[in-house]
């Protein structure tokens, strides 16, 4: 067994439970930003691939290339409508968003991203 997976597999079982027990995990589970984490993946995913294959595999102008950068693009801005949605306040759900708009308020992070 590889030293990594020892590693993990001691994390696992021997690290102490935290309060709460099986409950804290739940929660935790339910709080996750799972729309926005899809939407980000697949939007990143396909992008790459088209931006990877075109000129190479397929032609720029192929409908493989052209769908999957369009359907990024609409994943794209599907997550970000979601995180503005997600931050605003007024969703009824109580996800953390992936992306919370608050560190755009940071001229640092704003700064890095821009």
């Amino acid at each position: 067994m590889p030293c990594g997976v020892a590693v993990i597999f001691l994390i696992v079982w021997v690290y102490p439970e935290r309060p709460g027990g099986q409950t804290y995990y739940k929660r935790a589970l339910t709080r996750v930003d799972w729309p926005g984490l899809v939407f980000s993946l697949v939007g990143t995913i396909l992008l790459v691939f088209g931006l990877q294959e075109g000129g190479v595999r397929y032609a720029w102008k192929s409908a493989t290339i052209i769908t999957t950068l369009v359907v990024s693009g609409v994943c794209w801005l599907a997550f970000c409508a979601w995180e503005v949605w997600l931050s605003s306040g007024s969703s009824p759900f109580s996800i953390v968003p992936l992306f919370p708009l608050t560190l755009m308020k940071n001229r640092v992070v704003a700064a890095a991203l821009g």
